[in-house]
């Protein structure tokens, strides 16, 4: 569906008359005649030119990918263009007044232009999701007015979730701006951006001293075989991880042998992700908690462990404990729609979520530990589920003291996140 209306801005139409009726005053001619042949065919004409153009003209949205991964760069080109045979008005065709609509239903800015311009006069403008900046300077390339306009811009975007771009509107001024034209298309495109995957080192401290001095035990939590089971050798296939490789019996046969494993028991293996709004600074510090949540789970999957996965945001979402890359790619999915909890009720997590942990080994992310928070987790792990705690670097007030539970700290730095033992009681 398109529409457009046309707007008469009358304080640009009182300049324009001012050198005919000089001239009609040296030349003696009558004003009312020159006034008349000026609104008949100057105004007449121009505004005629103008609807025409606008009746005629199309918009056409290109992505190239139709998903994309945050602060990762795609194209999108948009063009317009007009098949009739006059070309386009004097005037300038503005892009900083298209939008694009969110899911939420709220209208924001798509494009901003900026003043500057280059030695060729090409205009420049800057592209904006979510009100939030997404790229450096991007070229426009116009082409020849007949065959229509069109815009290419390389966009890098810092904001994970699910955009709209559009509807949009076009503003295109007649000469000497007497008369406006705004066109509207309702033309959508859905934009997905999903969280990035970060490389886990997994480096910690899997033993050692606390400040008083008192040796700690070795915590191997994070060891792959310890949820697995040896059962025996088979020939080495293609895409076989080369951490199962069993080199001795490799070097006497002559050719690759892998360890056959299995999960260990009944005990299964849950990611549970606290996802609150009050916790965070920023929208970057929130989606980097996602995409630490992220490597974790592509951690498990690589070594073949089964991991279930629980978030916690205003509703509670779960998927069941599976393994390989279908796991991770549908955390993926999972983590780019999920919004911020608004709920300050803590207790009321560990009650809704008890059946779910029951008989679960727990890893706990979370950005926030306070004297509540630590009771919920205390009363988890004495129902005999074996909790342990993934601390966010990021987070804010973070209390060990009095914690009773193994714990460590994700720490993020230049795209890559590492472990690190905290010391509890």
């Amino acid at each position: 569906m398109e529409e457009f209306k046309v707007r008469f801005i009358k304080k640009q139409v009182f300049f324009i008359p001012v050198p005919v009726l000089i001239l009609a005053f040296i030349s003696g001619v009558s004003v009312y005649w020159i006034l008349f042949w000026f609104i008949v065919l100057w105004l007449g004409g121009s505004l005629a030119w103008l609807l025409y153009t606008a009746w005629n003209l199309e918009l056409d949205i290109e992505l190239k990918d139709q998903v994309m991964i945050r602060k990762e760069s795609t194209s999108i080109k948009i063009r317009l263009f007009n098949e009739s045979f006059l070309p386009f008005p004097y005037g300038e065709l503005l892009t900083n007044n298209w939008s694009y609509r969110d899911m939420s239903g709220a209208n924001q800015k798509l494009f901003d232009q900026d003043q500057k311009q280059d030695d060729n006069h090409t205009r420049i403008f800057q592209f904006f999701f979510n009100d939030r900046q997404v790229d450096s300077w991007v070229e426009v390339t116009d082409i020849n007015p007949l065959g229509g306009w069109q815009r290419v811009f390389d966009v890098k975007c810092y904001t994970r979730g699910k955009f709209y771009i559009g509807p949009m509107k076009i503003r295109i001024f007649s000469p000497f701006s007497v008369f406006l034209v705004e066109k509207k298309f309702d033309e959508k495109e859905l934009v997905t951006v999903q969280p990035r995957l970060l490389s886990f080192i997994g480096q910690f401290d899997a033993s050692g001293s606390d400040p008083q001095g008192i040796t700690r035990k070795k915590n191997t939590f994070f060891q792959p075989m310890d949820y697995m089971e040896v059962h025996d050798l088979r020939p080495f296939v293609s895409g076989d991880p080369l951490k199962l490789i069993n080199w001795k019996v490799s070097a006497r046969q002559g050719e690759l042998y892998v360890k056959r494993i299995e999960n260990t028991g009944d005990e299964r293996l849950l990611l549970c992700v606290e996802f609150s709004k009050k916790y965070y600074y920023s929208r970057e510090q929130q989606d980097l908690l996602l995409e630490k949540a992220l490597s974790v789970v592509k951690y498990f999957s690589d070594n073949n462990i089964q991991l279930g996965i629980l978030t916690i945001d205003d509703n509670l979402r779960y998927l069941p404990p599976s393994s390989g890359r279908n796991q991770w790619q549908l955390a993926r999915k999972l983590f780019t729609d999920l919004k911020r909890n608004t709920s300050e009720n803590l207790p009321s997590y560990f009650q809704r979520t008890s059946q779910t942990m029951k008989g679960n080994k727990i890893l706990w992310l979370t950005p926030y530990l306070d004297r509540h928070y630590k009771q919920g987790l205390k009363t988890l792990a004495s129902g005999g589920t074996q909790i342990t705690l993934l601390i966010d670097q990021k987070g804010k007030n973070i209390d060990i003291k009095d914690l009773t539970i193994p714990a460590y700290q994700l720490n993020y730095y230049r795209g890559q996140v590492a472990i690190k033992e905290v010391f509890t009681s």
